[in-house]
């Protein structure tokens, strides 16, 4: 679950709400000796996960989330960065042309409607988001073919007023 309007992301597994209060539920530990020393006496300068993979999204966080999901038994670290990388990259993608779509409506601002005429407007993305409803987002703007249903709703018209006036002269003639 992606919530646009607050810009931040939050990702739901079902078992989530049942991991935390099961007893097999392993906490993290804290107490722990942190290993930063080299050999040769100086300390080693912390690098996280996120960056050692040249990433923007915790890795460490989808990797935790993985595993409290409980949908297998175990979870490698590749593929918590496989998974950041790929959200990663489809924020990046809504957020250029969600940009695109504000600038072209000359606001600063970003939206939820801004995000709505992106996905909307990208083959790709509508149809990967075809279920997803963005709140505040509208509708996409579309225009019926006036000239058309003018012309046939006018054609329709004189005709029933052809028939009718027909009628009626029949009517007051019998």
């Amino acid at each position: 679950l992606i919530c646009f309007e607050c810009v931040h992301f939050h990702f739901y597994f079902p078992s989530q709400e049942n991991a935390s209060t099961s007893t097999n539920f392993k906490k993290r530990q804290t107490n722990r000796p942190i290993k930063t020393v080299r050999s040769d006496g100086f300390k080693e300068k912390r690098i996280s996960k996120s960056a050692r993979a040249g990433l923007q999204f915790p890795v460490t966080k989808f990797h935790r989330l993985m595993k409290e999901a409980h949908r297998a038994k175990r979870v490698t670290q590749s593929a918590a960065v496989y998974l950041s990388a790929v959200v990663e990259y489809l924020s990046a993608e809504i957020l250029e042309l969600s940009g695109n779509a504000c600038r072209d409506n000359k606001r600063k601002r970003l939206v939820p409607r801004h995000i709505l005429l992106a996905v909307k407007n990208d083959e790709e993305l509508d149809k990967m988001c075809s279920k997803v409803t963005i709140r505040q987002g509208g509708v996409l703007p579309f225009v019926h073919p006036l000239p058309f249903l003018l012309q046939s709703s006018l054609e329709h018209y004189d005709a029933v007023k052809y028939a009718a006036k027909f009628r009626f002269r029949q009517v007051c003639w019998i």
